[in-house]
């Protein structure tokens, strides 16, 4: 495929001739992405074709068979992994060997419990940095309210973007 230059715009001209150049840039590029797609669909085709006819062979029946195996295998495995922790954790709980088999070891780690709302109250009050502001559900807040009550310090922009069909024009 060939390399191509894209193509900047920084914003409306009054120039028709630019305009021009510009609109026939973008369809030019249109039919190029729409060139592309239909390749993608003959090589998905080919691809289809080609993975029917190994079906009928003999190798790719065993290989299916084997794959299948593994993903059985590696569920009994984890199944095994589930089973030997319960009971290696067991052990140390009674016993307080770090090493209970061979290949097996206990950790220990501290882990906190403690109240949520209890811990967002202490933090306000004495270590206010460690707070995260939940971008996503601020911005959908700011956008709800900026009609009735905007937030002094956001400015809504609005930002262009293109939007390309999923059947382009001279595409298959």
């Amino acid at each position: 495929m060939e390399e191509r230059t894209p193509y900047m715009v920084d914003g409306p001209t009054e120039e028709p001739q630019h305009k021009d150049i510009q609109t026939a840039r973008l369809h030019d590029e249109v039919a190029n992405l729409a060139a592309v797609r239909n390749e993608i669909a003959r090589v998905k085709v080919q691809l289809e074709a080609a993975n029917k006819a190994l079906q009928d062979l003999p190798e790719f029946i065993e290989a299916s068979a084997l794959g299948a195996e593994i993903v059985r295998l590696k569920d009994k495995e984890r199944s095994e992994m589930d089973l030997v922790r319960q009971i290696a954790v067991a052990d140390y709980e009674e016993y307080h060997s770090k090493n209970p088999a061979d290949g097996v070891s206990i950790r220990v780690v501290k882990m906190l419990e403690y109240n949520t709302e209890d811990a967002r109250d202490w933090v306000l009050t004495n270590l206010p940095k460690a707070i995260i502001v939940d971008t996503k559900l601020f911005e959908k807040h700011a956008l709800a309210v900026a009609d009735t009550a905007p937030i002094p310090f956001v400015e809504i922009l609005e930002v262009p973007t293109a939007t390309i069909a999923t059947k382009l024009p001279g595409q298959e």
